[in-house]
């Protein structure tokens, strides 16, 4: 089997002494088999098929078989009657709940009173005028 990397075919030093710099060129010509050529071509052009496969495939489902992006109906919630019968928790009249909803209660309200803005605090004037130099 014959070898497969690319190999370097010719170097050409060409020097220029039209200008007053001696500048060197170097060309460099790589040569690459066909088979690699043919190959890299191949892999090159089904990743393009498969790219616009993908593209067409996803505008098509998007635009034709959804029609026109109008949304389905979504039926409501059943309604709950009423006339369920609630059983107390066996705690709900005991003195200690009780006690405790009422001081729940009147921090609500007390919270509820409160006025949390600060009327007399505000930030510091700026000054936009700076001299770095």
């Amino acid at each position: 089997m014959e070898n497969q990397t690319p190999r370097l075919e010719s170097v050409h030093i060409v020097e220029n002494n039209s200008d007053s710099q001696s500048a060197k060129k170097f060309k460099f010509r790589i040569s690459i088999s066909p088979k690699i050529k043919s190959l890299f071509v191949l892999v090159v052009g089904v990743t393009l098929s498969i790219l616009v496969l993908v593209v067409g495939f996803n505008l098509v489902n998007r635009y034709l078989l959804n029609g026109s992006n109008e949304s389905v109906p979504v039926s409501s919630p059943t309604p709950v009657s009423q006339g369920i019968n609630y059983v107390p928790s066996p705690y709900a009249d005991d003195e200690k709940v009780l006690d405790i909803e009422l001081r729940v209660m009147n921090l609500e309200n007390e919270l509820e009173l409160v006025d949390f803005r600060e009327e007399t605090l505000q930030p510091p004037v700026l000054d936009w005028n700076i001299d770095f130099f």
